[in-house]
């Protein structure tokens, strides 16, 4: 039992508390903190609760919009294979996926976008309150930092038929590269530590603050390879280092992990469109 657990001197956390109210469910947080005196004997401990509820709808709506968008996903490209199965040429086949890849998430950009300002809206009003503790509004700060850049991906979504076009673009701005490290490395701490592995980012001391290139393209590139690396990963851990080449005229940006290497026989066809290894994308 936590309460049994926080008298023996460990700080016990818990988020699954549920009780109904006035016809409403109320998710708690609870944490539990031992209390001693001047010789170090527990003589109490004190129990705070935090109404979580907001944050646990949130968190619902996120995960059920992304199994409805994972499910689609496989749906359409199940159709996709059997289109080629049934002997369609399979450039035709190629260039029908791209158009209605295109379609689709220029579709789901519109659906996405409800969901995901409704789970920044909860995190910017619990941000709001004043009995967070200092952890509680790290937390928040990482999912609303998380959620800003998901929403600026989903803004972007579109520049996918500019690619297939040859007509992306790169739209430059002055911003924080330190700061947008530290984000990327922060979002990527709990599923790496998930799946008992070690993420280490080094950036090197010469790797200027301030740049000046796509501010989304850049993050979506790092965040793209991390999560691959992630995902094809069952032990040890990732390394990633930062610094800059050519007297500092370059910023290079080098991903390293311990999982499964790519087939030599199949490093040509990495870049080519519905493409997959047996072990990585």
């Amino acid at each position: 039992m936590p309460i049994v657990r926080s008298l023996t001197g460990e700080t016990v956390k818990v988020d699954d508390i549920k009780f109904h109210r006035h016809d409403k469910i109320v998710s708690l947080e609870v944490s539990r903190t031992p209390i001693v005196d001047e010789t170090g004997k527990i003589n109490y401990a004190i129990a705070t609760f935090q109404d979580i509820t907001d944050r646990k709808q949130a968190e619902k709506v996120l995960a059920d919009y992304n199994r409805t968008l994972e499910q689609q996903v496989s749906d359409r490209t199940l159709e996709l294979q059997r289109e080629i199965i049934e002997g369609q040429p399979a450039e035709d086949a190629a260039q029908e996926a791209n158009r209605a890849k295109s379609t689709f998430l220029a579709n789901m950009s519109h659906e996405l976008r409800t969901p995901l300002n409704a789970i920044l809206g909860f995190s910017q009003l619990l941000n709001r309150s004043s009995n967070l503790l200092q952890e509680q509004q790290e937390h928040l700060s990482i999912i609303t930092r998380s959620g800003e850049h998901l929403l600026g991906l989903i803004n972007q979504v579109l520049d996918l038929s500019k690619i297939e076009a040859g007509r992306a673009t790169l739209n430059q701005t002055n911003f924080d590269l330190h700061r947008l490290l530290d984000d990327i490395e922060n979002m990527f701490q709990l599923p790496a530590q998930n799946k008992g592995l070690q993420l280490l980012v080094e950036r090197m001391s010469d790797v200027p603050q301030y740049v000046r290139t796509d501010e989304i393209k850049l993050p979506q590139i790092l965040i793209n390879l991390l999560y691959n690396a992630i995902k094809f990963t069952s032990e040890g851990g990732i390394y990633v280092n930062i610094k800059t080449q050519n007297f500092a005229q370059v910023i290079g940006f080098k991903i390293e992990d311990t999982g499964e290497e790519i087939d030599v026989s199949k490093l040509h066809k990495i870049f080519e469109a519905f493409v997959q290894t047996k072990t990585r994308k």
